[in-house]
């Protein structure tokens, strides 16, 4: 499994500014699309992604599921500026 060390290229400020903000390609340098394991450069694990790791299955019945909770809203969230 692919391993990658994220650099910390924000400071909290900065952070803060992205708020409510949606990530657009400037924001990141890689894309992760295999299996790969990122840690910070302290060492600490942020994230472990596996493809496919959820079977088909269980993928449907979760979509079935959440399809026919959906409901149309005009609560936008706060990534949308709402």
């Amino acid at each position: 499994m692919k391993k990658l060390i994220a650099e910390f290229k924000l400071d909290q400020q900065g952070v803060k500014q992205l708020k409510d903000t949606f990530a657009k390609k400037e924001h990141y340098d890689t894309v992760i699309d295999s299996d790969c394991k990122v840690y910070n450069e302290l060492g600490e694990p942020v994230l472990f992604f596996v493809k496919n790791y959820i079977q088909p299955e269980v993928l449907e019945k979760a979509f079935v599921s959440m399809e026919s909770a959906a409901a149309p809203t005009d609560n936008r969230g706060s990534a949308s500026g709402g």
